[in-house]
């Protein structure tokens, strides 16, 4: 009985993985606009407050999760992550 499709061995599918995955290194890298200092840090201690305003500040795994995640944003996410917790303080207030 012969097969419709032809299938490929594992050396023949590794290669064409590889083919395809060196697309993506031939790609210029992003120009990534690096967050402020200052500005980051002020998001850091907005965002201890709203934990602690919540009663979820003893929560470590959150905490430490949420502090490693903010040093990894750019200044746009920055920017929108202070204006959200602006809204949130604002109707945490009514």
């Amino acid at each position: 009985m012969v097969a419709d499709y032809p299938s490929l061995n594992l050396g023949q599918a590794v290669m064409v993985y590889c083919y395809q995955l060196a697309g993506l290194i031939q790609q210029p890298a992003r120009n990534i606009e690096m967050t402020d200092e200052h500005q980051l840090q002020a998001l850091r201690e907005r965002v201890l407050r709203l934990l602690a305003t919540l009663n979820v500040s003893d929560d470590i795994k959150l905490t430490d999760w949420l502090q490693q995640r903010m040093g990894l944003l750019e200044q746009r996410d920055t920017a929108m992550l202070h204006r959200f917790l602006h809204d949130i303080e604002k109707n945490l207030t009514k």
